[in-house]
């Protein structure tokens, strides 16, 4: 939980029921590889129409676990929708079902999250990065991107490595979060931040010390 830290599945659920009750709650999720790093993420938006009418045809097993249930009734299910398939063609749409009487089912489009090239499909034209690309640097990256630094994300600047008047990108392969301090001490000329594939920056101090910070690992 941002600002709190790990918290028991008791409490999680508790507050994803309370959440699903507010019809003004935004639903993202994140996929992980076997080490915690997100290669994958998509919010959720209004599910399209006909899709609740889709739920309710009986499906054959696919091996996933049955839709939790709990003493208010179901709880929440996570259905493919479309083709999940390679990562270089995303992970497909999914339906996220809240459980909560009332409350419409949601679509789920993942997007990947270069673990190593990149193909630049969040490229923005300009120097701004716009919502959707800081959003992907936040979830990969989800704390200032400095040696030692643990601001979170959404608080820092979207930096980019090498700067956009100097050819840069603004695109996920050339940019990250850096809080203020951090974004104007790599503009330091006895500095320097190299940004690596996956999110990972290695930072060269002065006196010549190398520090590496790699893409966020969340608990699995």
């Amino acid at each position: 939980m941002d600002g709190i830290g790990l918290i028991d599945p008791d409490l999680a659920r508790d507050l994803a029921h309370a959440a699903a009750q507010n019809p003004a709650t935004t639903w993202c999720i994140t996929v992980t590889d076997e080490q915690g790093h997100a290669i994958g993420h998509g919010c959720a938006r209004p599910g399209l129409r006909g899709h609740r009418e889709k739920r309710r045809k009986p499906r054959a097993p696919d091996g996933r676990d049955p839709p939790r249930r709990t003493r208010d009734g179901p709880g929440f299910a996570f259905t493919a929708t479309g083709w999940h398939g390679p990562p270089d063609d995303g992970y497909g749409t999914w339906q996220l079902h809240t459980g909560t009487p009332g409350q419409p089912d949601l679509t789920v489009t993942l997007d990947p999250i270069p673990a190593s090239d990149c193909d630049h499909r969040f490229e923005a034209k300009g120097h701004d990065p716009g919502a959707r690309l800081r959003h992907l640097t936040q979830i990969r990256n989800a704390t200032c991107t400095g040696p030692g630094c643990r601001r979170p994300a959404t608080q820092c600047d979207f930096e980019h490595n090498t700067p956009y008047e100097a050819g840069g990108r603004s695109c996920l392969c050339n940019g990250g979060p850096k809080c203020r301090s951090d974004h104007r001490l790599k503009q330091h000329p006895r500095w320097k931040a190299e940004q690596l594939p996956g999110g990972t920056f290695r930072w060269t101090t002065p006196s010549g010390r190398q520090c590496v910070t790699e893409a966020t690992r969340y608990p699995i």
